[in-house]
C-alpha cells in the first residue's frame, strides 16, 4: 500500500503496477490491516484507477476491521469510494456507523480536523 501511495501523492499511474498491486492486495486480503486498507482505496480513488474487484475485496475487508479504523483511515476510505462514484452503500452506512461511535464514546477529543476530514 505504500508504494500505491507514492504513485497517488505524486499523481504517477503506472497502469501495469497498480494492476501487479491489486492482484497482490487481493491475494493477500485477510492480512490487510485497517491502514492498508484505507491507503490503497485513496491511492486508486486519487489515480482515479477504478478497479471494481479491488474496491469490492477492500470493501470486504474494511467491513470487517471497520472497528480498527482511526478516524482517518474512516475518511480517507469514505472519501475514495466518494471520489470515484463507488455507491457502496454497506460500507458507506457501516463508516457512518462507526464513525459516530467513535464520536459518541471518544467525545470532543475526536476532534476539528477528524470532523472536517469526514465531511
Amino acid at each position: 500500500s505504500n508504494t500505491a501511495w507514492a504513485f497517488a501523492s505524486m499523481l504517477i499511474v503506472d497502469a501495469q503496477l497498480l494492476a501487479a498491486i491489486s492482484g497482490q492486495a487481493q491475494a493477500q486480503l485477510g492480512n490487510l490491516v485497517s491502514q492498508d486498507v484505507a491507503n490503497l482505496a485513496w491511492s486508486f480513488a486519487r489515480l482515479a484507477f477504478e478497479d471494481q474487484p479491488l474496491l469490492t475485496a477492500l470493501s470486504a475487508r474494511a467491513l470487517e476491521l471497520l472497528g480498527e479504523f482511526s478516524a482517518q483511515n474512516l475518511a480517507n476510505t469514505a472519501w475514495a469510494y466518494a471520489a470515484i462514484l463507488c455507491r457502496d452503500t454497506p460500507l458507506l452506512a457501516a463508516i457512518s456507523r462507526t464513525s459516530l461511535q467513535q464520536m459518541s464514546s471518544i467525545g470532543a477529543s475526536w476532534g476539528q480536523q477528524n470532523l472536517s476530514n469526514l465531511a
